[in-house]
């Protein structure tokens, strides 16, 4: 996590960042995603009901998928701040997820716990959150640039 704090009196920025900037969090989702699947969980099970609205894992899966896209994307978007390995590692789970879903999809014995809708959707969460993420990085490396220019 970067934290970016601003001191008016100086006028700089300071960056403290934490080791586990590096770690995607999208690998964090994976590594549950396959020990669920390796307990043999049923992912479109009920979770829990309330009155007539159920939530199943698989709602679950998507639901915190977009969560972590999201916290990716905001990991990248500080102004000043070079994010350029955070965002690397994110397009290198980006892969990662594409890959296992195209192993999957060529019914490899290991990997067909990768071949269902909610690894796909999983998939195009990461994809689109890794795009994004390196959109925003570029933009605010521009932006500041840009601001040192002037």
């Amino acid at each position: 996590m970067t934290i970016v704090e601003e001191s008016p009196a100086r006028g700089r920025v300071r960056v403290r960042r934490s080791p586990l900037r590096f770690i995607p969090m999208f690998s964090i989702l994976l590594i549950v995603y396959v020990g669920m699947k390796i307990l043999n969980i049923d992912m479109r099970g009920n979770l829990f009901m309330l009155d007539e609205f159920t939530v199943t894992w698989v709602e679950l899966f998507i639901l915190a998928a977009s969560f972590v896209g999201m916290i990716e994307i905001a990991k990248v978007a500080y102004p000043g701040v070079s994010n350029f390995w955070e965002t690397v590692l994110i397009g290198g789970m980006m892969l990662l997820y594409f890959v296992l879903f195209v192993l999957g999809i060529f019914r490899t014995d290991i990997f067909g716990m990768f071949r269902n809708t909610e690894f796909l959707m999983m998939t195009l969460i990461c994809f689109v959150a890794g795009v994004m993420a390196l959109y925003i990085n570029n933009l605010t490396r521009g932006k500041t640039i840009i601001d040192e220019r002037d």
